[in-house]
């Protein structure tokens, strides 16, 4: 019995030489590793075909990078690349509701972190750069 649903796949058939179908990888850490730490903030993130997106949970910000592209994770195309960036948003948002993913809360103010589809679209209705 599995305490929880088992996502993962067999890789043989890539030993046999027949390629995988696409499909994203997740990543979900709500916990902050502080100074005693490596310093890692709380996350989301979605790695999908060529694409990975992340969320950071405590900013409410959002970076984007095409992978093939940019290995280093350099050049942040969030706002050069907004479809995407939507596609990828949406896709994350419906995993971590589908897995009922813990968010965090802020200290301060005891308020839950939003999903990231609700921080997308009041940032993009605003159709400004909120990073700025």
């Amino acid at each position: 019995q599995h305490v929880q649903t088992v996502d993962g796949q067999s890789f043989v058939p890539v030993l046999k030489g027949v390629a995988l179908p696409t499909r994203p990888l997740f990543w979900h850490y709500p916990n902050e590793w502080g100074p005693k730490g490596p310093g890692i903030g709380s996350f989301s993130a979605i790695r999908y075909e060529d694409w990975k997106l992340i969320y950071f949970h405590s900013q409410q910000q959002f970076e984007l990078y095409n992978l093939s592209q940019d290995i280093g994770e350099q050049h942040n195309l969030f706002f050069q690349q907004q479809e995407r960036a939507k596609q990828l948003v949406t896709l994350l948002n419906t995993h971590l509701q589908q897995v009922d993913a813990q968010m965090p809360y802020y200290k301060k103010t005891q308020q839950q972190v939003p999903f990231p589809l609700l921080v997308f679209e009041q940032q993009w209705t605003k159709k400004t750069n909120p990073y700025k």
